[in-house]
Formats: C-alpha cells, structure tokens, sequence
C-alpha cells in the first residue's frame, strides 16, 4: 500500500527494489509528485527514486493526455463508433479538475429544462460540499425536471451518520429529489438529461479538497448510448422520448399503408397495420383471430414513395425516407432510412 513510500524500514526498501528492477525494457511511475515530495522524508528511498527520475528523464501532467486515457479506458471506441454510426468528435470531450468543475457542473445544472432529468451517482455525502449545491437543486426541481441521486446504502440508516448529513438527505427528500441507496458502490458520475455525461474521480457531493479530474461528454449520441447502457432511460426521460417518437413515425408510416387494410378472410375482423421488430404487417384486430399477412414489398415501397416523407435529420436537407431490407440470421427485415446513403444514414425509429 502507499504507507510503504514513508516506511523507512528495510521490508520498504526492499519492496521498492523489486518494483524498479522488475520491468524488462520500461517503467512508468504514475502519481501526485508534488503530494509525495511534501510527506516524503528526504533521505527516503522513494524521495530519492522520484528525484532521479524527475532529472534524468521526462515528466508528464497527467491532465496533457487523460483526454486520451478516458476514452480508452470508457469506450470501446470500434464498438461505439458502430453503435451510433458515427465518429466519436474530441471537440465534445473535455476534461476539468476540482478548480473548474462546479463552475461548469451547476451551469450544465440550470439548463435543464420540464420534464427533463438529472442523475447523480457520489457514494458520500458531506454538509458543506452537498449544502453549497441546495439551491441549484431546487432550481432544478422547480423548473419541472426531475432530480435522482444515487448514494451509498449506510446513508439509509439515520443512525450511522450525523444530524448535518441526515438535515441535508431529508432536505432533499422534501424538494421532491429521488434518493436511491446502494451497497458498495464507488462510481462517480452524473447525467445531465440526454446532453451531457460527467464521469471521473470526483465525489460530487463530498468533495473536499482532493485533487481529482472529470470528464465531461457532451456528444448526445453517446451520452444517449452510455444512458441505455446503464439502465437510466426512465430515469433522465430518454425512454419516453424515444417512445413518443417512434409512435409519431409509426402513426405516418401507418396512414401511408391505410388502404391496404382490408376484411380478414377468415373471421368479421379487419387485417390493420401492426409493426414488429421486422416491419410493418397485417394483423386481424380481432384477439381471437390470429390471422397475419406480410406486406407486399413493392405495395411497401410504393406507398412510402407517393407519402414524400422527409429526413428529419437535421444534418440532410435534401433527402428522403425510402424501404430497405436487412438481412440477418435468415430473417428478412423491413426498415426505413434516407435515400441520401451514404452521406446521410438517418434510420427511422420504428
């Protein structure tokens, strides 16, 4: 453990020894330099080690290339890329330390607006941290947006902790907050609605002091992914958004096919427009019949040429939606995508 860098003792050394000889061609010794010279005594071994290496080779600031690091370390960057079928854009990343994050962290706070949300992962809590940011909260609250926060599962028994704590949890509660309690649990990290992911190191409602950093992504594309991936959609109003969307296009794309509803031929039910994961099909209204009929392919495409409908892509202003085919595992799949591929490859969310 690091209580070895300020042990004097021979076992210290010794440890110390092995760690620097070990490596074959390269070793990187990663850590607060500038901590570890204030508590070192200077005739130590590792006061020494830092010394040498500071003089005879290159030192990093970690904050140059942790840009880098984190999405390394979150992203798969290959499967992402595919997964939102776009590159990940460094200008959409950014990287703060203690100093500047409230500053931008209560900005991102106020621009919430109805119906949106707010999810905050920080294990602990401490009154001065989580009392500075009480009325930021309730602007949140009072602007119609909902307020989670995940914090650890001990803070769930009033008498573990002190009145100062248990004041700004029933605080919270009585603004409408959310609280949500969790056993071991060490993540640091917030959503702000769909637009914006803090992870990193830093507790946000106890941080005191520490030198830590945060990531702040802010490429909606991702943000939305990392929100699916966690189970938060409900949560931060992902889900419902994307439900309501899907329905509105669901609702166009039905009007588009009306008349090729038509009397089911074994019952007095009508064969209606359904959708699957596969497509759009016939399917007899009536819950006895479980008549079904596919859609002809060319009657599909027909009838979503004559609509003219738009890509609402925001970055196509030129191209419009048109039936293509998947085809995967032997399953044949219907789907809806802009005819300005590849420059534009919207898909709509049926």
């Amino acid at each position: 453990g690091p209580g070895y860098f300020f042990d004097k003792s021979e076992q210290s050394n010794r440890l110390l020894n092995v760690a620097i000889t070990r490596p074959k061609s390269k070793l990187i010794i990663v850590g607060n330099c500038a901590y570890l010279e204030n508590r070192l005594n200077t005739n130590s071994l590792m006061y020494k080690i830092l010394s040498h290496f500071k003089k005879k080779n290159k030192v990093f600031n970690s904050q140059n290339i942790i840009e880098e690091y984190y999405k390394e370390m979150i992203f798969n960057k290959k499967k992402f890329e595919k997964d939102i079928d776009q590159k990940i854009d460094s200008q959409y990343f950014k990287v703060v330390d203690q100093n500047d994050f409230y500053e931008i962290f209560e900005k991102d706070l106020l621009g919430v607006g109805k119906n949106e949300g707010v999810v905050i992962f920080s294990p602990f809590v401490q009154y001065a941290r989580a009392s500075s940011l009480m009325n930021v909260f309730k602007a949140v609250i009072d602007k119609g947006a909902k307020l989670t926060i995940f914090t650890e599962k001990r803070y769930k028994n009033p008498g573990l902790f002190s009145d100062p704590i248990r004041e700004i949890l029933d605080y919270l509660k009585g603004i409408g907050a959310d609280i949500n309690y969790k056993a071991q649990m060490h993540e640091k990290r917030a959503f702000i609605s769909n637009r914006i992911w803090w992870d990193g190191s830093l507790n946000i409602l106890s941080h005191s002091g520490t030198t830590e950093d945060m990531l702040r992504i802010s490429q909606k594309e991702i943000v939305e992914l990392a929100i699916n991936n966690f189970g938060l959609g409900n949560l931060l109003g992902v889900g419902k958004a994307k439900k309501e969307e899907r329905d509105k296009w669901r609702s166009i794309i039905k009007n588009a096919l009306k008349n090729e509803e038509k009397n089911c031929p074994k019952c007095n039910g009508m064969l209606i427009i359904k959708f699957s994961r596969f497509g759009p099909f016939l399917a007899c209204n009536n819950k006895e019949c479980k008549i079904t009929e596919s859609i002809p392919l060319n009657i599909l495409k027909k009838r979503i040429e004559e609509e003219e409908i738009k890509c609402p892509s925001p970055k196509c202003n030129k191209g419009y939606i048109q039936v293509k085919i998947s085809k995967k595992g032997g399953k044949i799949s219907i789907f809806f995508a802009c005819d300005n591929y590849p420059d534009c490859k919207y898909i709509l969310p049926i």
